[in-house]
């Protein structure tokens, strides 16, 4: 799970344009500016978590192949009931001590976006990087 926090400034986000924030998400980053100290705390990451879960499960046909399967998903239960709370605990406190480090990379996306007026953008694009959407699709496709 990922829980991201952004503050705005309300009269700011009121008189917002539309048509401004869809040629750059710029002009939405700059209605949070004033409203946290420092300013990139007006939009973090303040969770990230992830639930580990057991889906290991060995089907076999035969009945001895059938009794090796069962004796393998009886063997691997037992480990992941044993082990599997350690896992997530670990995974979840390294994503935790990772947050920082994607608040700074999204902070870093952030200040290298255009400014919100800058004529010839189409949704934070430039205008010869529109016109070469239709030769890359072609490419892709």
């Amino acid at each position: 799970s990922l829980r991201v926090r952004a503050l705005f400034d309300e009269e700011r986000l009121d008189h917002i344009v539309l048509d401004e924030v869809a040629k750059s998400m710029r002009c939405l980053v700059d209605c949070t500016e004033g409203v946290a100290a420092p300013p990139n705390m007006a939009i973090a990451v303040t969770e990230l978590r992830v639930g580990l879960r057991p889906f290991l499960e060995i089907n076999a046909f035969g009945a001895l192949e059938k009794d090796i399967a069962g004796f393998a998903n009886s063997l691997f239960s037992s480990l992941f009931k044993a082990y599997m709370p350690t896992v997530g605990v670990l995974t979840n406190g390294g994503l935790g001590l990772a947050r920082w480090a994607i608040n700074s990379m999204m902070w870093g996306d952030i200040a290298r976006m255009a400014p919100c007026s800058e004529p010839g953008m189409l949704l934070g694009l430039h205008r010869e990087s529109v016109d070469a959407l239709p030769l890359v699709a072609v490419v892709v496709f």
